[in-house]
Parts: C-alpha cells; structure tokens; sequence
C-alpha cells in the first residue's frame, strides 16, 4: 500500500494469506447507474506451479537466453489481475495494471513475470521497458510453405484495440520484428488509425504495404490488421 502510495490514491478492500483487493478511486468504472472504482486482487496461486503450463510462452520470448532455464526453477506463482478494468479506456487500464505488477515485482523480487496477455516471459530487471512496447511481437514458421514466415502482436486485443499480422519471405526477420513493435506502439498510440485498404509504410517507407481487416491466423482467435507486403514478398493467403 505504502509503495502503490507514492504514485496514485489506492484503498485496501480486503486482505487475506491467499488474495489482496485494491481500489483504486481515481479509475472509475460504470456499473449499472453508478460510478465504482476499478479493483484489482493480487493472488497466491495454491495449485502446484507447472513449468510446461509456460512453453507456449517461452518458445516465444526472445529477448532473454536463460528464460526456460529460470521458468524451470520456479514453483510459486502470484497472479495479478483486475476485475472490472475491461470497463475503462484502454490507457488507463493498461496505466493501472501497469503501475500494480511493477510495484508487486518491485516489492517480491520474482524470478519471473508470465505476461499472459502478450504470451511471453519478462525478465524482471526489463519490466519497465517490456512495457513500454505494450504487447509482444510472436514468430511463426509455415511449415508447409517453405521459406515463408507470419508475425504477429499480441497483447492488443486484450485491450479493446487491434492486433497486427504480416505474412511474408525474403525479408529479415529481426527488420521485420522492429518494424512489427513500431506499429504497435503506433496502434496503442492512434487506435483506430488504420482502415481497411489502407496502405502503410513498410520497413522500407518507399513501400506501401497493404492493410486489411481480418481473424488472426495463429491463435489466440482475434481481430487483426492483415498486411500484405508487396508482391516480391508476399504470399497468397
């Protein structure tokens, strides 16, 4: 309560061994005709923690070499959840629960951070900055379509926003993952910017890559923005 008090007004609901409730009143939510304050419960996790619960996540975390290796070590977990964000601005969702799994890692010193809503792990000294990129950029290899590659974000949706997809060849891919974590940033900043036959800037802003609506490709199922790079490097969907 001590360290959530330096940055903003917060009231203890409850606390117990096993969950802690927070208010927080500067983020009210709607709830029938009255104005409440967004909760979030910090939980101790009682079911035994299982590493393989984490491979989909691991085997898309590519800025940390020894994250399997640390993930394989843990065996207790606190979750950080809120309860009635979905209600909020994105902004000020993404800002308070943000703001809480920083201090709560800041306070807990955990091995680990599973942001489930990206499907990655975090180092906890690169919270901040992991953060800041507001969702994870995620590679896929076709296998049945030798030489092509689709990336994603993921972490968007979650938000009430859009995720981006671009399936291609004969591109690099760490160019490629740069400019995906761009547009993201660029999605979180604008929303809904990009219309559906929209053409953006590519990684090379003399091309024009075209954007279209659709369901993403790999799961999780949710709304994307389909981009197909030009012709020397796309493919037929």
């Amino acid at each position: 309560m001590n360290r959530l008090g330096r940055d903003a007004t917060v009231d203890l609901v409850s606390a117990s061994d096993e969950v802690i409730q927070l208010a927080h009143p500067e983020y009210l939510v709607s709830i029938g005709h009255q104005k409440v304050p967004s909760l979030i419960n910090i939980v101790r996790w009682a079911k035994p923690l299982d590493p393989s619960d984490f491979k989909s996540a691991l085997e898309q975390t590519f800025d940390w070499p020894d994250a399997e290796e640390t993930v394989a070590r843990c065996r207790h977990k606190v979750l950080v959840a809120d309860l009635i964000g979905a209600e909020l601005p994105y902004r000020q969702r993404y800002e308070l629960i943000s703001r809480v799994v920083t201090a709560v890692a800041e306070l807990s010193e955990p091995t680990a951070i599973h942001w489930e809503a990206a499907g990655c792990v975090v180092q906890p000294a690169r919270l901040r900055r992991r953060l800041s990129f507001y969702s994870n950029v995620r590679a896929h290899e076709i296998t049945n379509r030798n030489g092509f590659e689709l990336m994603d974000t993921l972490g968007l949706a979650a938000l009430g926003l859009v995720d981006a997809q671009c399936l291609f060849r004969k591109l690099v891919s760490s160019e490629m993952a740069r400019w995906m974590y761009s547009l993201g940033r660029q999605i979180f900043d604008k929303s809904d910017f990009i219309k559906d036959g929209d053409a953006i800037p590519g990684p090379d802003p003399a091309g024009h890559w075209v954007c279209r609506r659709a369901v993403a490709m790999i799961p999780p199922v949710r709304p994307v923005i389909d981009i197909e790079p030009p012709a020397e490097f796309a493919g037929k969907r």
